[in-house]
């Protein structure tokens, strides 16, 4: 473990954004590591609340071998909450966060439960060493084990429950070059990657982000839930889009606000940089619904995304004519419904796709 949290944190070293980009990260380093993609799932029920990310397989001398029941579960606490630090917001002076509570009955049953949290340097370090301790106690009191990164530090911190904590160091990791490949070149690797998945849509967002990764993407470039300031909505609950795809310049500074300043958007950078808006749909949920709701809701996607086109233009950091402004628009279904959508039915929405000028891609998995 020592080993994949030195690589996550190396990769996430220069990101600043949504916690769920930190999800996709790690989940990226676990099927780089080996393990099987149907045993990993993202934002799992249970209790009425949802795990961040679960693991169905157990690692013995780095070889991992399936298991029958969740061996391992994280929660994770990161990123660019508002225009502050998460860590911040939501671990408390003693270094309690509500989250431990939801590892806590996994770590009862003896599964290996993890609190990662990435203190992010943008918006100011919110963890003092004497704060990482009081949280790894109030780990360690649930037999939860502690894994911490401080941005700018070339190490990370392992507090196993039970055990004084160890400084790790860092592996090298590539951010990614100015100008991103091209998106389509990770299309061949989503089938085959969705047939072995857990299908939730938080799942197989995170198996499209790492056919990005694998494809050359850098985690500097690589967005879940992007916030823009030109985005619909009230507070910090703008709309979100499921994946951006962005050219290095941006440096992974995702966030709402530059330096945690609510006077500094981030939108002109991030627009300006942005190489594709990606919305993805398909779930074993989604496989309940009728034909008629699935394809609906596959409308609805392509029509935010047209939504997007259109708030990025009126945002006035858009030169007429730049290239920046003809990013791509992408929705990807992935279908694993007992029948398929009819012929009929897919013709209207790649028509309408069309009319959306959305990139519209589907890709049936068999159930």
């Amino acid at each position: 473990m020592e080993s994949l949290f030195s690589a996550f944190f190396s990769a996430v070293s220069n990101v600043c954004g949504h916690e769920a980009t930190l999800h996709a990260n790690f989940m990226h380093q676990l099927l780089r590591a080996g393990v099987p993609g149907p045993c990993i799932e993202r934002e799992h029920p249970i209790g009425g609340k949802r795990v961040d990310l679960v693991v169905l397989a157990e690692c013995h001398n780095r070889i991992w071998s399936v298991s029958d029941e969740v061996a391992m579960a994280f929660e994770f606490k990161g990123g660019a909450y508002n225009v502050r630090n998460a860590l911040s917001d939501e671990i408390d002076a003693d270094g309690y966060c509500a989250d431990l509570d939801k590892l806590a009955p996994f770590a009862v049953l003896g599964v290996e439960c993890w609190f990662v949290c990435t203190d992010m340097a943008e918006l100011g370090i919110a963890l003092s060493p004497a704060a990482t301790i009081r949280v790894a106690a109030q780990c360690a009191r649930r037999k939860i084990n502690f894994a911490y990164h401080a941005q700018g530090e070339a190490h990370c911190l392992i507090a196993r429950a039970g055990s004084n904590p160890v400084r790790v160091p860092l592996t090298q990791s590539t951010q990614g070059t100015s100008a991103a490949p091209n998106w389509r070149e990770c299309l061949p690797r989503l089938a085959p990657l969705m047939r072995q998945a857990r299908f939730t849509e938080d799942t197989a967002i995170g198996f499209v982000y790492h056919a990005l990764r694998q494809e050359g993407i850098g985690a500097t470039q690589l967005s879940l839930e992007t916030y823009f300031r030109c985005g619909a909505g009230a507070g910090r609950m703008q709309q979100r889009p499921d994946i951006c795809v962005f050219d290095n310049p941006v440096a992974g500074r995702f966030n709402l606000y530059r330096g945690g300043d609510r006077t500094r958007s981030n939108d002109g950078i991030k627009i300006g940089n942005l190489r594709a808006l990606i919305e993805i749909k398909g779930s074993n949920g989604a496989s309940r619904t009728s034909a008629k709701s699935f394809a609906a809701q596959i409308a609805a996607d392509i029509d935010k995304l047209a939504q997007w086109r259109n708030r990025f233009s009126a945002s006035g950091y858009l030169p007429a004519g730049s290239s920046a402004v003809n990013p791509d628009y992408v929705m990807i279904t992935f279908d694993n419904r007992k029948v398929s959508l009819a012929a009929a039915a897919l013709d209207e929405l790649r028509a309408h796709a069309g009319r959306q000028e959305v990139d519209f891609h589907y890709l049936r998995i068999a159930p």
